[in-house]
């Protein structure tokens, strides 16, 4: 079966079945695949099958964080792992310091040490293993917030808090 051109898809010839991924809006998630459609975000990728988007906690060197999170998005386009990773945020706000009796506005940031990154989640219910890796091993990343090999995701109310927070 051959694709068209401009479309996405998976080919697995082994198989051989190929899947062919149409978004049927451009501003919108929701996928044709032969027909069938899959609803918002929910496509497969290799082994994985993405289902939804999810807020994780990385832990950084302290004083590293803007250069984790350079260094992060840099990765995520050299690996080719854009549909995965999303966004790479540093939570921050602009605070008016008093320094040699002037007035001045400086960056301070909300939890040092700590970066927040939007994944695509599998049906396990974690970021896929390539994602995982990607950040896992990252210059001056510690790790995720969470238990051992398992990241945590942010609730949905947690991260309108930090989102609210940054943009007052």
């Amino acid at each position: 079966m051959a694709r068209k051109a401009g479309s996405t898809g998976h080919d697995d010839r082994r198989r051989g079945v190929c899947l062919l991924f149409r978004p049927l809006f451009r501003s919108h998630r929701l996928f044709v695949v032969h027909g069938i459609e899959l609803g918002a975000g929910l496509f497969q990728r290799g082994r994985h099958h993405l289902v939804s988007k999810s807020w994780y906690i990385i832990h950084t060197y302290s004083g590293f964080e803007r250069k984790v999170a350079e260094s992060l998005r840099s990765r995520v386009k050299a690996f080719n792992l854009d549909t995965e990773i999303h966004n790479v945020l540093i939570p921050t706000e602009e605070v008016v310091e008093v320094r040699g009796g002037k007035r001045v506005i400086s960056q301070k940031m909300f939890y040092p040490g700590y970066v927040l990154v939007e994944m695509e989640t599998t049906e396990k219910g974690g970021p896929s293993d390539e994602a995982w890796h990607l950040v896992k091993n990252t210059p001056r990343v510690t790790g995720f917030v969470g238990s051992g090999q398992s990241p945590i995701p942010l609730s949905d109310e947690e991260v309108q808090q930090i989102i609210y927070r940054v943009s007052t």
